[in-house]
C-alpha cells in the first residue's frame, strides 16, 4: 500500500494527493459569467413559478367561495366530482369496492339526499 507524506494543513491527504492546477483568467472569467447567468435564470424562473402558483391558488379560492355560497349540497357534489377526477387520474381500472351504477362505497357515503 502506497502512503503519502502527511501535510499539517490537510486532514485527508498529503504531498502526493494534493496537486495544484493552474487555471487561466479567461476560464475563471467564463465560469463566473456562466454562474451569474445561471443564477439570474434561476431567479426569474422562481419568480414566474411563484406568480403562476398565486394565480392558481386564487382561482381555487374563488371557486371554493362560489361552491360554499350555494350550501352543503353543493359542497358534497363538488367533493364527489373531485374524488371522481382523482380516481380517474390514479389508474382508471375497476376498484374492489366498486358497486353497480359506477359509484364506489366512498361516493355512497358522501352522497347527499335529493341530489
Amino acid at each position: 500500500m502506497k502512503r503519502t507524506e502527511p501535510v499539517r494543513w490537510c486532514r485527508t491527504g498529503g504531498v502526493d494527493t494534493f496537486h495544484r492546477i493552474k487555471v487561466g483568467r479567461e476560464t475563471t472569467r467564463d465560469l463566473i459569467t456562466e454562474y451569474r447567468k445561471a443564477k439570474e435564470r434561476n431567479r426569474s424562473e422562481a419568480a414566474s413559478e411563484m406568480k403562476e402558483y398565486v394565480r392558481e391558488r386564487n382561482k381555487i379560492t374563488v371557486e371554493a367561495k362560489k361552491v360554499r355560497k350555494k350550501g352543503m349540497e353543493s359542497v358534497a357534489k363538488k367533493a364527489i366530482e373531485v374524488m371522481k377526477e382523482t380516481q380517474g387520474r390514479k389508474g382508471g381500472g375497476k376498484k374492489k369496492e366498486e358497486v353497480e351504477g359506477g359509484e364506489t362505497s366512498v361516493f355512497r357515503k358522501l352522497k347527499v339526499h335529493n341530489m
